[in-house]
Formats: C-alpha cells, structure tokens, sequence
C-alpha cells in the first residue's frame, strides 16, 4: 500500500488518482484535435466548450476534496477556467445570432483569468511557508527574468502594432494578451526556482504556464512570415494547455505544490545561468534595436561575450559558496568522530518518521563499551564506535537514518519496513555488533542491548514532535529492559498514544534468517 505524506491515500486510491490524471490528458489532446482542424467552426467551438467544462469539473473535484484551508489554489485555477470557459459559450452565441460586435467586452472575461491564475499560484507560495529572505531572492530573480520578456515582447509583439499605424488604445485589448501571457510566464519562473517543489504536478503546471508565451511568438511569427497558414489553429495548444492545469491538480503529487517548504532549503544554483540569459537577451534585443548594417555584429558579439563572462563568474562563485554551506551543515548535523546524524538532526527527522508509512526505530546501546574504553583508552574505544556505524551503514539503505545519540547509543530509523521484519533486522543487527573489531594488534568485542519500535501504521496526530519522542521513549524502555536481562532484543509494537510493550518476562526474540541482505 502506498500512503501520502498525509497518510490520506490507499495504494489503490493512488491508482485511481494517477488514472484520472492519465485520462484527463489523453481526453483533452483528443478535444484539441478538432480544434486544430476546425478552429472558427462549431465542431472546434464545442470540442472547446466541452473541454473547458472537464477542465472546470476536475478543478472543482479536487478542491472538494481537500480540507478547507488546501482549497484555495485549486478554486482559483477553477475561477480562471470558468472565466476561459463563460467567454468561449458567449462567444460561440454571439457568433450563431450574428452579433460579432460583443466580442470586445468578452475580452475583459478572458484576460480576468490572468489575474486568477497569478492569485492561485500566490497562494501555493504562501502555503510553502519560505524564509523572507529566500523569497525576495527569488522575487528579485523573477523580477530580472521577467523584465528581459516584456522587451522582448514589446520588440516582438508590442512596437510592430505601433509600427503599422496603430494607436496604443486601439491596440489595447490585442496586447493585453502577450502581457497576460507575461505574468504567466512569470508564474512558471516562480514555480521553477522555488526549492523543495516537484514532482509532475510541479512539471505539468510549469509547462502550462510557461508554453503560453513562446506560443504568443510562434503566433506572430507565422501571422507575418507564414501568412498563408491559419494561424487561429494553434488554438489547439493553448487548449491542451488549460488541460495540463487539470492533470496537475488530478495527479497524486498536488500537495507537493502546498506543502511547507523543509528547512535549510537554498535557492537552485542553476537559476545564475538564466539570469545569464535574460542579461544576454536584453543585450541582444538593444543591439538589435539601436544598431543596424556593418556595426550589428561586433555590438552584438561583445554584448554576448561580457554577458557570458559575468554568468560564468557569478556561477562559480555560487557553486563555491554553496559548497562551503554544504559542508557547514554536514558539521552541524554529524557526529566528528563516526559521521553518523546527530541529535539535533534525528529529532528533526523522527516527526517525518513517525507520521509516514510503516517503519521500524532501533535503539541501540553497546554492553561493555566503558570498561573497554577505561581498559584500552579512549582511541580503541573511538574505533569501536566507528567501526559499530560502519556496520550499521552497510546494513541499512540510504533512505535510512543512523544517528549516535550518546556516547555509546544510537538509534536507527528504517523507513517502509514491515512489523513482520522486525524480529530478524534486529537480530541481524545485534549480530554485527557483536562481532570481533580488530584494530591494529589489538582485537575487541563488545555486546549490545537493542529496542525496537514498530510502526504499523501512518500515525494521523496533531503534534508529531510529541509522539516522535514517546516512540523515542519507547524504545528507550525496551533496550533497558533487555538490558537488565543481559542484552539481546526486545521488539515492541506502538500504539497511538502509548507503546504497548511485551509482558514482563518475556523471551528474547530469537535470532531467524536475516532479512536485510
């Protein structure tokens, strides 16, 4: 079975979810179709109608299904659709009666969607819960990003209009589209740089909200160079477009997009090379603009040249930068002497443990480990507990958690194991911990006293912190218990809220084939 972060999702839920999705795409290309052949008709009138009322009714769904305070993105990525979808039914019945002079304040309800869209991706933002200072980075960088677009657009799309004899306010409402399609596309830079946001949903809304404006330039430039082809079929696009909208909020990876950002996130290092672009492309489009004959190509290259110069710079030091952040978080999570996590980075990561699927937590403690360090000194006590992580490293998968907890204890948190494993991963683990450590001439051993916690279950709970420290508790008492029987392994099963643990007097488990390679 597969779980959500929210614990709200059977396996076969998630099937069906991730059907929906599939479906709701494969449904909206084939509505495209007559769309593309037939794009001022009635077959591609209807085929949009009805595919804009799919699109309304899985944003809907979607959102009726979320508690209350999820809701807010989803209504207002309806709201744009309802806009899209009000303005195509009057406009396919002002066409059939013969009033094709209502189309201009139908092109008010059209562009109200812009601003919809702005305000549901507003509201993804703020429910990631960023650092202030990680989000005006990332407003400073839209900023950059979406100011070498507008000249871009006005070049392309805005200054030809003015060209051809047209004033600014006959050439309003046209415009405006190019400009919605701006903010748009501002939307996807957003989306792209915010960290901790992915997965498909993240990917189809990206490629919605960032596709429209490329296809503003394809539109223009097959208006003016290919004028013999109906340009109004690429109408089709922009439909399937609206369709990503759906499939994103159908998708099973849609609380990616809400979900609180985890901390210690930093802005994707890849984001200087667009910059680098959108510096490179202003300089371009001003040697275009003010440089004609012999002189446009030195103008150009040298612009290209220092703009590239600069990114290139800029980049390596962030790359430098960022990895010298990287290895100040590797010293304040780790322990020095083993590498192993520490307190600090455990407690972060036992909340997520504990309200996830299945898992087991193991508390380990070394038996002997201080009369070995007071007998041999403290070197051949630091190789024990090096070598004991060592082990422990081999034995668990890199998705897990080893942590030293004290001096001679360590707690490991085995995500997705099944309660039925327990007994031999234990087992298997307390082997490894008492096989001989040979350091130099000198060869040692230690014992080891191991508690285990199962999870069966997702834990739905109101303060997870708090129930990642009752199971940490419990399996604190499980390891002292079998260690006052002389070690070995004690498994417990927890339940919310306290851990049920195994009568008095009861047998150790028995060692069994291990499970874990």
């Amino acid at each position: 079975m597969t779980v959500e972060a929210d614990g709200s999702r059977t396996g076969a839920d998630q099937g069906a979810a991730r059907a929906w999705w599939r479906w709701s795409l494969i449904a909206g290309i084939a509505l495209a179709v007559p769309v593309a052949f037939s794009p001022t008709g009635t077959a591609g009138d209807l085929a949009t109608i009805l595919a804009e009322t799919g699109i309304l009714v899985a944003l809907l769904a979607v959102a009726r299904q979320l508690p209350a305070g999820e809701r807010a993105p989803w209504l207002l990525l309806a709201a744009a659709d309802a806009a899209w979808l009000s303005a195509e039914t009057a406009q396919f019945v002002v066409t059939r009666i013969g009033h094709e002079d209502w189309y201009q304040p139908l092109d008010w309800v059209w562009l109200s969607s812009y601003l919809f869209q702005v305000a549901a991706v507003s509201a993804m933002i703020r429910r990631k819960r960023l650092p202030r200072p990680l989000v005006r980075d990332i407003q400073l960088d839209v900023l950059t990003i979406t100011t070498a677009a507008a000249l871009v657009v006005w070049l392309v799309l805005v200054q030809p209009e003015l060209e051809a004899g047209s004033s600014i306010v006959a050439s309003i409402l046209p415009l405006l589209y190019p400009l919605g399609d701006l903010m748009v596309f501002s939307l996807a830079v957003t989306m792209l740089l915010i960290p901790g946001t992915s997965g498909p949903s993240a990917t189809l809304l990206i490629v919605a909200f960032g596709t429209a404006l490329p296809m503003d330039f394809l539109f223009r430039f097959l208006a003016v160079q290919v004028p013999q082809f109906e340009v109004e079929r690429l109408l089709a696009v922009f439909l399937v477009l609206n369709v990503l909208l759906a499939a994103a909020a159908l998708h099973p990876t849609r609380s990616r997009l809400t979900a609180p950002a985890p901390a210690g996130l930093h802005l994707k290092l890849w984001r200087i090379v667009v910059l680098g672009l959108s510096l490179g492309a202003v300089s371009v489009a001003n040697a275009i603009s003010l440089q004609s004959g012999p002189d446009l190509i030195p103008g150009l290259a040298a612009s290209l040249v220092v703009a590239m110069t600069i990114v290139l710079r800029f980049y390596r030091m962030a790359q430098a930068q960022e990895a010298a952040a990287t290895a100040l978080r590797e010293l304040a999570e780790h322990d020095r002497l083993t590498g192993a996590a520490n307190r600090e980075l455990l407690s972060r990561r036992l909340p997520d443990f504990v309200t996830g699927p299945q898992g087991l937590l193991v508390y380990i403690d070394l038996d002997g480990f201080k009369k070995l360090n007071d007998t041999h000194g403290h070197h051949i006590g630091d190789a024990v507990l090096c070598a004991v992580t060592e082990r422990l490293a081999r034995r668990v998968r890199e998705s897990d958690t080893i942590a030293r907890v004290g001096g001679d204890e360590f707690v490991v948190l085995l995500n997705g194991c099944s309660p039925a494993d327990a007994p031999a991963v234990a087992q298997r683990i307390l082997d490894d911990m008492c096989e001989p450590i040979t350091d130099g001439p000198l060869t040692v051993q230690v014992g080891a006293s191991v508690g285990v916690v199962v999870l069966e279950h997702p834990l739905q709970v109101h303060d997870p912190q708090e129930v990642a420290e009752d199971v940490m508790r419990s399996a604190d008492a499980a390891m002292y218990d079998v260690k006052r029987r002389g070690g070995g392994v004690h498994v417990v099963a927890y339940a919310e809220p306290v851990a049920l643990a195994a009568p008095a007097g009861s047998p150790l488990v028995p060692a069994e084939e291990p499970l874990l390679p």
